[in-house]
């Protein structure tokens, strides 16, 4: 068995950045090392996985939402 290693993109941010409290709170995606999605953690309680398909079918989801005028 062959191994590979790689280094994944990530970007993280500090939810104290975006609300303006004192809250230790973050939000960090992580890249798939193959490109086609991305591990999502939330202050280290929640922990998912999104394809990029999901990710779009997701998005276009929200704008309908988003448009809807009697949701």
């Amino acid at each position: 068995m062959k191994a590979e290693f790689n280094k994944r993109k990530s970007a993280m941010v500090m939810l104290d950045d975006i609300y303006h409290n004192d809250s230790i709170d973050y939000i960090e995606v992580c890249q798939w090392s193959n490109g086609d999605g991305w591990d999502i953690s939330i202050s280290d309680k929640t922990i998912f996985s999104l394809h990029y398909t999901e990710y779009e079918a997701m998005k276009k989801l929200i704008k309908k939402l988003n448009n809807e005028e009697n949701f």
